[in-house]
C-alpha cells in the first residue's frame, strides 16, 4: 500500500472524549525472546520498520467488533475512544514488537513532521490501514516505510504485508518463542490468499513440533 501523502494543514485536535495513554513500548526481538510479560488476551505484534530516521509516529484505535479479524461488507467502522500511539524517533531499521489486546485495529493518523510543520495524514477510513491481533501469537502486520527524502508538502509512506516472503526470516528470528507464540498474519482485511497462508503456517508449526 503505497501513498504519496500531502500536508492537510495543521490538523484538527482530537475530540475531548478521546483517551490517549502513553506511547506503547517497542521491544527489539532479543528483549522478547528473553521474556516480556504478556497479559491474558494479549498478543505480540511484530512490525518491520524502515522509517529512515524520521521523527514519525502513528495513532490507532481498536475497532468495535468481537472476534473478527476484518470488517464484513455490511459493517460500518466504529472505533473505541482510546487512541494508541507508536513513536519511531531514533528507531533504526529492523523488526520491533509491541503488545496489544486481541482485536481489530484501525490506523487513524500518520505523523511525519517536517521541520516546524506538524504534518498529519488521516487514514481513519482506509481499510488497508487495519490490522488484527490474536492472543498468545506473533501477529506480523507488515513493513512500514517512510522515505526521508521529501519535499515540503509531500512524503512517501508505504505499508506492505510481506509475510509470504518474510516467513522464513521471521521464524528464524523468533525461533526460541515460536512454539509458545505461533506466527500469524495480522492483515486487517479479508484476503483469502493470506487466510490460506495462515493455515499453511499453522500446519507447518504443527509438523515441526511433532
Amino acid at each position: 500500500m503505497k501513498y504519496w501523502l500531502f500536508i492537510l494543514g495543521l490538523g484538527a485536535t482530537l475530540p475531548a472524549f478521546s483517551k490517549t495513554p502513553p506511547p506503547l513500548k517497542l521491544y527489539p526481538p532479543d528483549s522478547v525472546i528473553q521474556g516480556v510479560p504478556i497479559k491474558k488476551h494479549e498478543g505480540l505484534v511484530l512490525l518491520e520498520l524502515d522509517v529512515d530516521g524520521t521523527a514519525s509516529s502513528i495513532e490507532f484505535s481498536r475497532v468495535r467488533v468481537k472476534d473478527q479479524s476484518y470488517l464484513k461488507p455490511n459493517q460500518n467502522l466504529q472505533t473505541a475512544p482510546m487512541t494508541y500511539t507508536l513513536n519511531f524517533m531514533d528507531k533504526p531499521a529492523g523488526f520491533y514488537f509491541f503488545k496489544l489486546p486481541k482485536g481489530l485495529y484501525q490506523v487513524k493518523r500518520i505523523k511525519v513532521p517536517y521541520f516546524n510543520l506538524p504534518f498529519k495524514l488521516d487514514t481513519n477510513n482506509r481499510r488497508t490501514w487495519r490490522f488484527s491481533v490474536d492472543s498468545d501469537q506473533v501477529n506480523f502486520i507488515g513493513r512500514l516505510e517512510i522515505e526521508k527524502e521529501r519535499v515540503e508538502r509531500s512524503v512517501r509512506v508505504d505499508l506492505i504485508n510481506r509475510i509470504a516472503t518474510k516467513q522464513s526470516e521471521i521464524e528464524q528470528l523468533i525461533a526460541p518463542i515460536l512454539k509458545e507464540f505461533p506466527l500469524r498474519n495480522g492483515v486487517g482485511v479479508r484476503d483469502d490468499f493470506f487466510s490460506d497462508l495462515n493455515k499453511k503456517v499453522e500446519a507447518s508449526h504443527e509438523t515441526k513440533l511433532q
